[in-house]
């Protein structure tokens, strides 16, 4: 792990690595949907990392420190999480890909932070706290961002409109 004693070398070997599996995702799924339905894709996603997260907890906790039953009062409020943070916006963007190029895809799914800024300034006029709205500055900064996405997608996404509606959606969810 990269920490306090980490090399420069290191940590950039570590962020390349991550920024790779990362955005290879969209590369992936879009494969993936070409060959086989949205649903099986998400499904598969998802039943890989959980087998990874189990191996993860197995391999840092302590033996019979953690048993499934001390999960029970967990799994409503999980389950709950899972499908709003991952099933929908997966499934939105397996969607989506069979529409879109995964470069696409990519640039419009950044538009996340955005969309969360854009929320709470919007959350916030509404409670009357303008001041605090956003720092200053920041509604220039979603300005920007929002031409900057416009500029980087061409002004024109490729592929349907309704694809690219989705990726969008799944940036929000």
């Amino acid at each position: 792990m990269a920490g306090a004693g980490a090399s420069p070398l290191q940590v950039t070997t570590l962020y390349l690595t991550v920024v790779c599996l990362w955005g290879s995702t969209f590369l992936w799924v879009g494969i993936a949907t070409q060959r086989t339905s949205p649903l099986v894709v998400v499904e598969t996603r998802l039943l890989v990392g959980a087998a990874v997260v189990v191996l993860i907890v197995r391999a840092v906790s302590d033996r019979g420190s953690h048993r499934v039953t001390d999960l029970r009062p967990w799994l409503t409020h999980g389950a709950i999480l899972s499908v709003l943070m991952a099933v929908i916006p997966f499934l939105l963007l397996a969607l989506a890909l069979r529409g879109v190029s995964s470069g696409s895809a990519a640039i419009l799914n950044a538009t996340a932070p955005l969309w969360a800024a854009a929320i709470l300034f919007a959350i916030a006029r509404l409670g009357g706290q303008d001041e605090t709205a956003l720092p200053r500055g920041g509604l220039a900064g979603l300005l920007i961002g929002a031409v900057g996405v416009v500029v980087f997608v061409g002004g024109a996404p490729s592929g349907n409109v309704g694809a690219n509606m989705l990726v969008l959606l799944c940036a929000l969810v």
